[in-house]
């Protein structure tokens, strides 16, 4: 078990694809997904979060990250 938050790996995985290639990040990308899919809990949670910061009537936004 990994004693760091998901936050902070969250961090990392943002920084990791910045830092790596394309093809990196589209595989990244892919596996988050394939990950969200395997854990409707975690799905959910980051739905909520979205609809809590966001809403459901706009696009999410760089400056959605501030909040």
């Amino acid at each position: 078990v990994c004693s760091f938050g998901a936050e902070h790996n969250l961090s990392v995985g943002i920084r990791h694809l910045f830092v790596a290639g394309s093809e990196t990040a589209s595989s990244s990308i892919r596996w988050a997904l394939l990950l969200l899919i395997k854990n409707l809990d975690v799905q959910q949670k980051v739905q909520e979060e979205l609809d809590r910061v966001v809403g459901r009537d706009r696009d999410v936004c760089v400056d959605d990250r501030k909040r």
